[in-house]
This record gives C-alpha cells, sequence and structure tokens, in this order.
C-alpha cells in the first residue's frame, strides 16, 4: 500500500503548474503504482482532524491490499 496526503494549496498554481496538470500527474502516478500491484490511499487534513475517520481509511486500504 502507498499512502499520499492531498492538500488544496497544490492544485492553487503556486508550484507553476496549473490545477488540471497537477491532477493530470497525479493520475498518471496513481496509474503507476497501481501497475505495481499496490494499492493506493490518499487522505486529507479533514481525515487526519478525525482520527477514527482516519483510521477507517488507512484499514479499509490494506483490507483492500489483502484482497488484490
Amino acid at each position: 500500500m502507498i499512502g499520499q496526503f492531498d492538500g488544496k494549496i497544490k492544485y492553487s498554481g503556486q508550484f507553476g503548474t496549473s490545477a488540471s496538470e497537477t491532477v493530470f500527474a497525479e493520475k498518471r502516478s496513481e496509474d503507476a503504482i497501481r501497475r505495481t500491484g499496490r494499492i493506493a490511499v490518499r487522505w486529507t487534513w479533514d481525515d487526519l482532524q478525525k482520527p477514527m475517520q482516519f483510521r477507517n481509511l488507512i484499514l479499509g486500504a490494506l483490507r483492500e491490499a489483502e484482497t488484490f
């Protein structure tokens, strides 16, 4: 399993790429991860502010990885 934190700032254009370019690059990166047979899971600040929600997110991804 591969985990990634998603924050909104990377979509702001502040880093020299548009939101659409950033999303497209993320999709390609996640596709590459999946081709290795790994599960990709993403979380946000909101998930981290809710420990049980974050726990469930991670446990669900681990369960999915076991059956993958």
